[in-house]
C-alpha cells in the first residue's frame, strides 16, 4: 500500500521504524488526506557538492543559522493502515543550496507548522505556500569531513567545519 494522497512510491518499513523517502513538492500536493502531514524534526542535513578535478564530492552540513532545531515537511502513513512509512518533501533549492544541489528538503517556517499539521482536508491553494524554499539568509552550509559519507561513522566530529 502506498502513501496517502495518491502517493504510491513511498518505502515501507517495519512496525517499529519509519523509513524516509523524499517527494518533490510540485509533484505531490498533500492537501486532502486527513492526518497524513507530519513534521520531521532535525537540526541539519547533509548535501554533497561536486568539486571540479576531484573524484570525491565535498559534503556540507546544512542548518539554520545558530543551529536551532527545525521541522521538515513530511507525509506519513499510520501503522493501522499498513506498515508505517514517512517521506520528506523536497522543493527547488534556495540561493544558498543551488550551487550544491538543485533540490532541498522543505523546511517549514515555524509560522506554517500549525497549518501543516491541521488534520483536516485543506485546499492545495492554502497549503502550497508552506512548501516554498526556506530563506537562504536564515541558513548556513558548512563544509565538513568526508567521514560523513560512510554510514559506519558517527559522532559530533561529522558536523565540525573543515576547509572547503
Amino acid at each position: 500500500m502506498g502513501l496517502p494522497g495518491g502517493l504510491d512510491d513511498g518505502q515501507q518499513a517495519g512496525a517499529d521504524q519509519c523509513e524516509g523517502r523524499e517527494h518533490r513538492a510540485e509533484s505531490h500536493v498533500p492537501g486532502g488526506a486527513p492526518g497524513s502531514r507530519c513534521i520531521v524534526p532535525a537540526t541539519g542535513f547533509y548535501e554533497w557538492k561536486a568539486v571540479p578535478g576531484q573524484k570525491r564530492k565535498q559534503p556540507y552540513y546544512v542548518r539554520l543559522e545558530g543551529g536551532q532545531p527545525f521541522g521538515f515537511a513530511g507525509l506519513w502513513t499510520p501503522s493501522h493502515l499498513a506498515p508505517p512509512t514517512c517521506t520528506i518533501i523536497t522543493t527547488n533549492a534556495n540561493e544558498l543550496l543551488a550551487p550544491i544541489h538543485s533540490r532541498m528538503p522543505v523546511i517549514l517556517d515555524p509560522d506554517d507548522e500549525a497549518l501543516w499539521l491541521d488534520p483536516g482536508p485543506i485546499a492545495p491553494i492554502k497549503i502550497l505556500p508552506c512548501l516554498r524554499p526556506f530563506p537562504s539568509e536564515r541558513m548556513e552550509a558548512i563544509p565538513v569531513s568526508s567521514l560523513v559519507s560512510s554510514p559506519d561513522n558517527e559522532g559530533p566530529e561529522l558536523i565540525e567545519p573543515v576547509p572547503a
